[in-house]
């Protein structure tokens, strides 16, 4: 399914924004060249959330691993354009499966295992999912309790034997011949290509517009602003403790984890020990540590004797501690990279490049055309604007609040479902910037910078 406009994707690849690869097409390059090396490693306390044991898979292995699941989903009927709705805690599988959806242009819709069965049942109405796969986590059988909320057509698939109507995608149990062929004909007859859709966000109490579609090109686009900011290099550790039902999850990590073939070592429960633990073994070069979580990265470098490997923390996505992360950079040990970002797509974050002499971890650079001096990126496909809420005013001054919108490759087109072109509703746009919904100010002792103040509902509700 395909949501950007024919002109909107000439302009971007015209400009070097877009390209021609999706994350399938990276994915079996990434292969090719590494088959051998580590790809995923699981969480090592997996077995006190989940039914299953820790395991770690090498880029070859992986790639059979997607080969069999992608045949498989395509054997039990899943289609081009059909939407999945997923449930499942950071593990390999989940990789596994993200990538096999990429692979079939399935749409991949991600809800939390934490996500409440009202909301659930909502995304059911709105997006009539063909397919759900889900897993027990914790003390939760989310495949039987999914029954409550989803329509009887819906078929069911997990990772773990369950029996009955289930669709076993056991990465124990490979795909037959004829369904491996079959996935052959299907890939060389219906390709995917980068401005088609992989991914809907669900947005609950927005009403007639509950979801996002994002397309392998905007996914490319936020994934680039990160892969520069936080200096990734070939042949990287990462640690993921964002959800990979989340946009920093995928955002952050899914295609950039692919672009340096690194190796991805993932983390569910945010453990402080865990993560110590995961941090020092697998030598991680670079971690996305939610906000929460980034008390035991300081812990680590503070009491670390020998030299550290890890360079760079990706953290923010949402409200962070200032104190604890400026102890982190204070360290000098760690660069730490603050983002924020929208399911809408909008996002913003400072590069080392782009920093100034009193830079500090929560302020966000301002993207406009009156200001000169960026070297990133991101500042040559990104533009800001704030504007007074409800109002037309433009705001120029420091310690004014004002909504941020934002202009670039990595925001939605449309909403989804779709209707035909010319006859859809656009985003909320004023002179082509989408709004995000959150207060700025720009900064007073540094103009060049936003300082986020918080949502425009919380401040007008005050």
């Amino acid at each position: 399914m395909q949501t950007s406009s024919r002109e909107s994707i000439e302009f971007y690849v015209r400009r070097g924004f877009w390209g021609e690869e999706s994350l399938e097409s990276l994915f079996r390059r990434t292969v090719a060249i590494h088959p051998g090396r580590l790809a995923l490693v699981d969480p090592p306390d997996r077995e006190a959330f989940t039914d299953l044991p820790p395991r770690q898979l090498t880029y070859s292995d992986l790639f059979s691993a997607v080969r069999d699941v992608s045949a498989r989903l395509l054997a039990a009927g899943l289609r081009k354009d059909q939407v999945v709705v997923t449930q499942l805690p950071n593990t390999v599988e989940t990789v596994v499966l993200y990538l096999a959806v990429a692979r079939i242009g399935a749409l991949l819709c991600p809800m939390s295992v934490d996500q409440s069965t009202a909301s659930l049942a909502e995304a059911s109405l709105q997006l009539e999912p063909v397919m759900y796969v889900g897993c027990h986590y914790r003390h939760r059988n989310l495949l039987k309790q999914a029954r409550t909320w989803l329509p009887e057509s819906c078929q069911f698939a997990s990772f773990s034997p369950s029996g009955g109507d289930v669709l076993n995608l056991s990465l124990d149990h490979p795909a037959t011949e004829d369904e491996i062929r079959h996935l052959g004909q299907i890939m060389d007859t219906v390709p995917v290509s980068p401005n088609e859709v992989f991914t809907l966000t669900w947005k609950r109490h927005t009403d007639k517009h509950p979801a996002i579609p994002r397309t392998h090109n905007q996914w490319f686009a936020l994934a680039s602003f990160v892969y520069e900011g936080a200096g990734l290099r070939n042949g990287d550790s990462l640690l993921c403790s964002f959800s990979l039902a989340e946009v920093s999850g995928i955002g952050a990590f899914l295609y950039n984890w692919l672009m340096a073939g690194a190796r991805m070592v993932l983390n569910q429960t945010g453990e402080p020990e865990v993560i110590k633990s995961q941090l020092a073994k697998n030598r991680v070069t670079c971690a996305g540590i939610p906000p929460e979580q980034l008390i035991s990265v300081l812990e680590l470098v503070e009491g670390m004797q020998e030299p550290c490997s890890l360079r760079t923390v990706i953290s923010g996505f949402s409200p962070m501690d200032a104190d604890v992360a400026q102890k982190i950079a204070g360290t000098g040990k760690v660069t730490v990279l603050n983002c924020y970002s929208t399911s809408e797509g909008a996002s913003l974050l400072a590069t080392p490049a782009d920093r100034c002499e009193q830079w500090e971890e929560h302020l966000f650079p301002r993207f406009d055309e009156q200001i000169d001096g960026w070297s990133s990126r991101m500042s040559r496909m990104v533009r800001t604007r704030l504007f007074a809420p409800g109002a037309e005013e433009e705001i120029t001054e420091p310690g004014k609040p004002g909504e941020l919108f934002v202009k670039g490759p990595s925001l939605f087109d449309r909403y989804y479902p779709c209707e035909p072109e010319g006859e859809y509703e656009e985003p909320n746009y004023k002179d082509g910037f989408q709004r995000t919904g959150d207060l700025f100010v720009i900064d007073e002792q540094n103009p060049r910078f936003y300082r986020f103040v918080g949502r425009v509902e919380e401040q007008m509700d005050s």
